[in-house]
């Protein structure tokens, strides 16, 4: 068996270096707050704890009650190139809120530097 070595010198531990910035997202924790619609979220990227708040308000359109929900700027900081894995959040937040069974911690997905995304466009 013959073995090839790479020929472009600093590619693998560049591409090595992107590898291990991608993490996994864990949910912890959904929590209500003590005010009402809001829920205090923990999940953990990688080795990293992060809390923010998700609001969830109420508004009627067309005679229909619809439900819009928010991260805090924190999280949408957070999330700004991994925009799938706050949907995930939100849709579990939406869960908790009409007192659905939600099993904690859950892998929601993986996390990707902003070089990552920004590299795949």
């Amino acid at each position: 068996m013959r073995t090839t070595e790479c020929t472009l010198p600093g590619l693998v531990p560049e591409v090595r270096s992107v590898l291990e910035q991608i993490m996994n997202v864990h949910i912890l924790s959904i929590k209500p707050d003590s005010e009402t619609g809001k829920f205090n979220v923990i999940l953990s990227i990688g080795q990293e704890q992060h809390n923010f708040t998700v609001s969830i308000v109420t508004v009627t359109v067309a005679d229909r009650d619809l439900d819009v929900i928010n991260g805090d700027l924190s999280s949408s900081n957070l999330f700004k190139f991994n925009q799938d894995l706050e949907c995930k959040v939100c849709k579990l937040v939406e869960q908790v809120h009409n007192k659905d069974s939600v099993e904690l911690p859950v892998f929601i997905g993986e996390f990707y530097p902003a070089e990552v995304v920004l590299a795949s466009l």
